[in-house]
């Protein structure tokens, strides 16, 4: 589905290769931090670097095959989506987190494991259904409603597509009986995306229309990393919260199943992630502050996110390119210099390469 952005807040960006870099520092130390981190992702494959603190380009680097029009399909890294549509429905009205799916789905009414599964227990993975639908398979909304039980609801973290799917039969029944188009997308799009100015290349939707929640979301480096900026100021635009920010805290802290795993979000700065984490465990640096967050992907696709630190870091690669990455090196390659040292001039290193866009910024 191809959306048209509608830019509402403004962020100054220089796009660089990785040979000829551009840098917004302030010290030498923090411009070689930013050179070792876009190194250290580029020779596994990165494609794009971005890094924003106080939402301000700290680092934009591109490989040369990449720019910044480009987009890459995040894969899970679009889970977290989820949090934000559930967000925004909390604060229209129309869903409780701790509602009950039969509430929506009438069928798991008469069914008595299925009917004590809550919002709440979809969006942090511990519904107790049979989570994923085979190796890279997306299940309908429709064929995800008929998954299996077989933990109690709660009691055990794990990993896939199907209750992402099951919460997108939610929302399309929400959206119905709230005289709505029935897509959780266009839902997500007028409601927050378009408010923040940024919009899919595309997204991956199944054959009855409904877009994938699990995965299939595409988006430039730059649009991802303005959506990481929006979750780091809490769902605040202009001053103004655009959904429940409760409900965004919330999705942000430890679940009952899985202290670094949210509603939708690995919280990577409280230790070891939870069994069954399609992840490898050394994400942990320990200079660094507790409280990040991630979106994460195959290929090793990175939205990174620390109130804390003020940073917003979004990671772009094929596919393929997860050879060899480990987030406690990038982390400990990007946080060994000081980064607390605003505020920042604009240095260019070697010959600026000007990004390849119709527009220098918006």
């Amino acid at each position: 589905m191809d959306l048209k952005r509608k830019p509402k807040m403004r962020i100054d960006w220089i796009g660089a290769t990785l040979t000829a870099l551009a840098v917004l520092a302030s010290t030498g130390t923090a411009r070689a931090a930013c050179a070792e981190a876009a190194a250290y992702s580029q020779a596994r494959s990165g494609a794009a670097l971005i890094i924003l603190r106080d939402g301000q380009p700290f680092c934009e680097v591109y490989a040369r095959s990449f720019n910044v029009d480009a987009a890459i399909e995040l894969q899970s890294g679009t889970k977290s989506f989820s949090a934000v549509i559930a967000a925004a429905a909390v604060q229209d009205g129309l869903l409780d987190l701790d509602e009950p799916v039969a509430d929506s789905i009438p069928s798991w009414r008469v069914d008595p494991a299925k009917s004590q599964i809550t919002i709440r227990n979809l969006l942090s993975l511990n519904a107790g259904l049979v989570a994923s639908a085979g190796p890279g398979v997306v299940p309908t909304y429709d064929a995800a409603l008929n998954a299996r039980v077989v933990r109690a609801a709660g009691s055990t973290f794990e990993y896939g597509a199907v209750p992402f799917a099951v919460f997108g039969a939610v929302m399309r029944e929400k959206l119905l009986r709230a005289g709505q188009p029935s897509s959780p997308l266009l839902y997500l799009q007028h409601r927050v995306l378009d408010r923040i100015g940024i919009a899919p290349k595309k997204w991956t939707q199944s054959a009855d229309g409904m877009p994938h929640l699990s995965s299939g979301a595409h988006f430039t480096a730059r649009d991802w990393a303005r959506f990481g900026e929006f979750i780091r100021m809490g769902g605040v635009v202009n001053g103004r919260a655009i959904i429940d920010g409760a409900t965004l805290e919330e999705s942000l802290r430890p679940s009952i199943s899985a202290k670094n795993y949210g509603m939708t979000w690995w919280l990577i700065g409280t230790g070891g992630l939870p069994r069954g984490a399609p992840l490898q465990s050394d994400a942990i640096v320990s200079r660094a502050p507790s409280d990040w967050i991630m979106a994460a992907g195959v290929g090793k696709q990175r939205l990174l996110i620390s109130r804390e630190a003020r940073l917003t870091i979004v990671r772009l690669a094929p596919p393929a390119g997860a050879t060899g990455w480990s987030d406690r090196e990038f982390l400990s390659a990007l946080l060994s210099p000081p980064l607390n040292q605003p505020p920042y001039e604009q240095i260019a290193g070697g010959e600026l390469m000007r990004s390849r866009s119709s527009a220098s910024s918006f």
